[in-house]
Formats: C-alpha cells, structure tokens, sequence
C-alpha cells in the first residue's frame, strides 16, 4: 500500500505540517502491522483497518482536487466517475466479502452446532486443534463460554492428560473430543472416556 501511494504520487513533500501528519498518519498503520508478527487464525476483519479509514478518506479527498481541478472542464466528469467505480468497487466488494465470511462463519460454528445437537447434557467438549478450512480458528480461540459456566454445555481445551482434573471436577458431565476433519470439511465429536 505504501509503495502504491509513493508510486501514484499521493505521498510527497509538502510544507503543510497537517498534510505531512496525514500522509505520515496513513503510512504508519501498514507499516506497523506490516511489523507485527501473527500466524492469523482469527485475527482479521475491519478492527485493522478501521483507524486509518477516516485518514486514507482525507488523503483521498485532497488528491481529488489533484486529479480533478474544478477549473479543468473534466473535473466534474472525472468526480462522477470516481464515485460510480468506488460505488460498484464498494458492491463487489461487499459480495465477496460476504460470501467469504459467511463460510468462515458456517465453518466455525459447525463444532457448536454439533456439540449442541449431538452431545448428551450436560456435556463438556473437549476442543482439539484448529477448526474450520478456509481461515482456521485455533482451540484457543475455539473455547467460548458463558462467564458462570453453567450452560449445558461447556468448551474446554484439550490438556492431554490433565483432563482427567477436568474431569474431576465436573463428574456430572459427559465428556466428548472435537476435533476437524478438513478432508470432509466437517467437525468430530467423539464421547471422551473420563478415566474413572
């Protein structure tokens, strides 16, 4: 993004201390992130973006008086068309990115929809490794509980062998390991044996 706006000319030197601060102001969010190690799972989505948005919306509307000088006799076509190609980028877009994320969405709450329709209850799931296919949710991210934990059903990580603490503490429950299968792109649930 940076080389791009450096590249179409956007950035340059500019003896206006607000200009220079939203041009620094819109490099700096790339650049910080571009920094920042993750491997992903679920951090994505709008909260990345969000900050620099108003910022990329000012720079954007100062270069629009670059490109289309209300002097010029295109100007006024040329702001038209700027606005009809980010109206029909904006519904692209918006179909791509809803159909991608509702994936996503069906992906990862297959194991909730499971635990809750295939488990004996009260039950407690026992989450193992990542869940989904197309953007994997870890287990870690995977575990999701009303705050007092006393729904009929509970997610918990998959310790090994200290489930059998676990188990321990919740006798009254019925224990099952999810897991995801990605060759069938479905989730598991097995009955875990609490060893007695």
């Amino acid at each position: 993004m940076i080389v791009f706006l450096f590249g179409a000319g956007l950035i340059k030197p500019s003896a206006d201390a607000w200009d220079r601060f939203i041009k620094f102001s819109v490099c700096s969010v790339p650049l910080a992130y571009a920094l920042y190690y993750s491997w992903g799972g679920n951090q994505y989505g709008p909260r990345y973006y969000y900050e620099v948005y108003p910022l990329m919306c000012a720079l954007a509307a100062t270069q629009v008086g670059v490109f289309c000088p209300k002097n010029a006799g295109r100007g006024a076509g040329m702001r038209v068309l700027i606005v009809v190609t980010i109206c029909i980028g904006g519904l692209w877009a918006l179909g791509y990115h809803g159909a991608k994320v509702r994936t996503l969405t069906q992906e990862r709450k297959a194991v909730y929809q499971k635990a809750v329709s295939g488990a004996a209850k009260p039950a407690v799931i026992l989450m193992r490794g990542y869940f989904g296919d197309r953007l994997v949710m870890s287990q870690e991210d995977a575990v999701r509980n009303d705050p007092d934990l006393s729904g009929p059903v509970l997610y918990a990580h998959d310790r090994g062998d200290q489930n059998r603490s676990l188990c321990a503490q919740y006798p009254d429950r019925f224990f099952y390991m999810a897991t995801y299968d990605r060759t069938i792109n479905q989730p598991q649930l097995e009955p875990y044996p609490c060893p007695k």
